[in-house]
């Protein structure tokens, strides 16, 4: 069957570009492997890549046993290219930049991607694609997080059919991302205001801020990220609504179901760890031993936990510290916002240049139906919320059934400002 969909010169030499513009930051190291992989990657050129989206993309819209499945392929050299660098006494798959990698003895047509898709579907092992001699793309094997494939890869995600993510592999940071559909290439240009939400209280105003409060916030933003994530996934829809710890309920929601006290595992459990970390650092102080260390505490769960329970009917409302106050809240809010601003996450290179596009889709209260703009009924009663208690510095995040992802908060004028598409902006990013 052949590709459905083609993909226009001008966006594979833009991908291209920045791909190759990202591979010249030697900070991420120039040793042998570096070398090597560099040299193969200047192989690399946009019919080579082209054909990769374009089969990629192909495989996104099949369905195996009924339905379609999420993955992830990296584009990077195969093993067997650096099999001249690996010593005699030294297994293929003992050593350090192999350790986690194995290789197909027959690599595998890419037309049969669709097929291999639901077995990698949401974990850590990713399939390798490259081209042979004759210049036709391989599947050559399967990788997970190790030190050479993690850094240099170009990794293509399919998060939905017809939609694809593109980035430099493993994302512990938030790397150059474009989105490619059926119609347009687009590229993260917004910073997403989550972090800011988090940590935007005025204890600090004006100080510089204590290390203890900096790492508890990116502890938190971690957490919310998978949270986002897991919103995304369930497609239930469901709202989040992030008050702070003095909130009270009852002013504008209708929370029948209220844990007593109020669910504060992870906020406990936060804090046990930060006491922990201060033991560690006091002992290796006292005694000057460098080899006390301590393996982080773990999330996961208690992060897909809060993120299952906005699939609830109703609003899930938990504090920033991830306080859980109440399930299955119905909002009662009549405030109307006199000025909207939606922003996007990604942008195409021509709204990039618009300063007004670039800025956001402005609505007020003058134009017709401008309430429209915030999405359905979810969306509308969470913007409400948000706008009726912008003084108290709340937020909402709001999922869809389809996966879409909002977040609602005001700023200091009081424009009520909606952060769409989180979930192309937080999928699969580990920070």
């Amino acid at each position: 069957m052949a590709n459905t969909f083609t993909i226009d010169r001008p966006s594979v030499c833009k991908l291209l570009g920045d791909y190759q513009k990202v591979n010249q930051d030697r900070s991420l190291g120039d040793g042998k492997y570096q070398k090597v992989y560099l040299s193969e990657l200047a192989k690399l050129d946009e019919d080579k890549l082209a054909a990769i989206l374009e089969a990629t993309f192909d495989a996104s819209l099949r369905e195996e046993e009924g339905k379609h499945h999420r993955f992830s392929v990296v584009v990077s050299p195969p093993e067997a290219a650096f099999e001249h660098l690996k010593s005699e006494h030294t297994q293929s798959h003992n050593h350090g930049s192999f350790s986690n990698v194995f290789s197909f003895a027959k690599p595998i047509k890419i037309d049969k991607l669709a097929k291999l898709a639901p077995a990698f579907a949401d974990t850590n092992r990713k399939l390798r694609v490259w081209f042979n001699g004759e210049g036709d793309i391989e599947i050559w094997g399967v990788a997970a997080t190790s030190t050479y494939f993690d850094y240099r890869g170009l990794e293509i995600s399919a998060f939905a059919a017809g939609q694809l993510l593109i980035q430099r592999e493993r994302p512990t940071s938030l790397l150059p991302r474009h989105l490619l559909t059926f119609s347009r290439l687009e590229r993260i240009t917004r910073t997403s205001p989550l972090l800011g939400l988090l940590s935007g209280d005025s204890t600090y105003e004006g100080e510089r801020r204590p290390q203890s409060e900096i790492e508890r916030n990116q502890k938190r933003y971690r957490l919310f990220i998978d949270i986002i994530n897991g919103m995304s996934s369930h497609r239930h829809g469901g709202t989040l609504l992030v008050v702070a710890k003095e909130f009270a309920l009852d002013v504008s929601l209708d929370c029948p179901t209220r844990p007593t006290p109020a669910y504060s595992h992870i906020e406990n459990k936060l804090r046990q760890e930060e006491k922990e970390v201060e033991y560690i650092a006091k002992q290796r102080e006292e005694t000057n031993d460098s080899s006390l260390t301590r393996e982080p505490w773990r999330y996961e769960k208690d992060s897909n936990f809060i993120g299952q329970l906005t699939a609830i009917d109703g609003a899930t409302v938990i504090t920033k510290e991830l306080r859980v106050l109440a399930l299955g809240a119905k909002i009662r809010s009549n405030a109307v916002p006199t000025k909207i601003l939606i922003q996007d996450s990604f942008q195409t290179e021509e709204e990039r240049a618009s300063y007004l596009a670039s800025r956001g889709r402005e609505y007020t209260d003058e134009d017709p139906n401008y309430l429209d703009a915030l999405g359905g009924t979810r969306h509308q009663s969470a913007a409400r919320f948000v706008y009726e208690n912008r003084a108290q510095n709340v937020f909402a995040i709001v999922a869809s059934q389809d996966g879409r992802v909002s977040i609602i908060y005001c700023d200091k004028a009081g424009t009520l400002i909606v952060f769409r598409h989180a979930e192309f902006y937080y999928y699969g990013v580990k920070i």
